[in-house]
């Protein structure tokens, strides 16, 4: 009953076609079979059901539904925390943290190794104040998105470092197409051709992150051999500029308001005006209208943020169909509508396989964007905390950790 209500709920929101878009084929309804199962009914075959229901980012937050039909109208229903976990939230403050206590209700109370968990948000460089806090031992255990703060921790005998994948392309310049020249294939792959893409992740990820050239990293059973986007190459993107032939006008990249973006969109800028390219480096936040309320109604010519989730090759970058509604790029391409199509079309795991690496081999053909790496999830823990899984997901699960004795 709880997960039913939840789904009609999203379903009849104003959220519901960003919901059924994210997901790949459109979900009609959701139906309860009994207590403990549900149908869902989709308007096609969807490959990647499984993969999606495991991914914590789509199947989204769970209220009871007396709570929620009690409070849902409310405007700060988003603010309020009721749950069957572990913790329960003892206090919340926007921008600082979170403090959980012990649920007295949970069914394993085993499982509840820690009277509390103070979930701290530290803003700034991960080599600042994150840093100092992990090293005063003001902090058991950090997280780590950039990898910045991984060589030094890796020194450090106090210290367990686990580095894993968020499951997102991390860092990818996009080009919005209706912005002319940026419909020209010259134009985007000189700007390509002019990114020292190992030279960036030298800089802001200090060498650990992994170069990008498509979707899935190796080891993923979609991963596809041979792919390539562009290479560095200053001399190409100067031949191409003036293949091209008339002036480049000075464009807006955006990017959030993150250290690690904001330095990364800098060397975006010094590479480009190497090759005669003027940007202005524009930062915005995170939120409903932040930088991708301004990506979606098309008002950022260029956009430098995350490409992702990478869950399944049949509910990843769709949209750049030029039929699309959500079609971020503005990219009208036969070659890539048609590899799209095929992918949609494909059944089996070995024909969603071929289909994909035909996209993503079109994607480095057309180039509607430029991937950088294949994002880093990694933990740094006080040597004695145990109960931390290798990081491949954003859920990490704090309430399975505790102290050794």
């Amino acid at each position: 009953e709880a997960y039913v209500h939840h789904f009609k709920r999203l379903l009849g929101s104003k959220l519901a076609g960003r919901y059924r878009a994210a997901l790949g084929p459109r979900l009609d309804r959701v139906v309860a079979v009994d207590k403990q199962v549900m149908d869902f009914i989709f308007s096609e075959p969807h490959l990647a059901f499984d993969s999606v229901m495991a991914a914590g980012i789509y199947v989204w937050y769970l209220n009871a539904p007396g709570f929620a039909k009690a409070n849902e109208n409310k405007p700060d229903y988003n603010r309020m925390s009721v749950g069957a976990g572990p913790y329960m939230v003892k206090e919340w403050i926007p921008g600082k943290g979170v403090t959980v206590v012990r649920n007295r209700n949970y069914w394993n109370p085993k499982e509840q190794h820690a009277d509390e968990i103070r979930y701290v948000i530290r803003t700034g460089p991960e080599t600042g104040a994150p840093w100092n806090a992990l090293r005063a031992k003001d902090l058991d255990v950090g997280w780590s998105l950039n990898g910045s703060i991984l060589p030094r921790a890796m020194k450090n005998k106090n210290f367990v470092v686990k580095n894993g994948g968020r499951g997102t392309m991390h860092w990818a310049v996009n080009f919005n197409q209706d912005y002319k020249p940026l419909d020209n294939l010259l134009v985007r792959k000189a700007l390509a051709h002019a990114i020292d893409r190992q030279a960036i992740l030298k800089v802001v990820t200090k060498g650990m992150a992994k170069l990008s050239n498509q979707a899935f990293p190796q080891g993923s059973r979609w991963h596809c051999p041979g792919i390539k986007f562009p290479d560095y190459d200053v001399a190409k993107a100067k031949a191409l500029l003036k293949q091209y032939g008339k002036p480049i006008p000075t464009f807006d990249i955006w990017t959030y308001n993150i250290p690690s973006f904001k330095k990364l969109t800098i060397m975006l800028q010094a590479m480009w005006k190497k090759v005669g390219v003027n940007v202005n480096v524009k930062v915005g936040g995170r939120g409903p209208s932040g930088v991708i309320f301004k990506i979606v109604k098309g008002e950022t010519p260029i956009y430098m943020i995350v490409q992702g989730p990478t869950i399944h090759p049949t509910i990843f970058e769709m949209n750049l169909h030029s039929k699309a509604k959500d079609n971020n790029w503005r990219v009208r391409s036969p070659k890539l509508d048609a590899a799209i199509e095929k992918v949609q079309a494909a059944r089996s795991d070995a024909d969603v396989k071929a289909a994909h690496c035909a996209l993503e081999q079109a994607k480095s053909e057309e180039v509607p964007y430029q991937p950088f790496e294949h994002a880093i999830l990694a933990t740094v823990a006080q040597k004695g905390i145990k109960g931390i899984p290798f990081p491949d997901n954003p859920i990490i699960g704090y309430h399975h950790l505790y102290r050794e004795k």
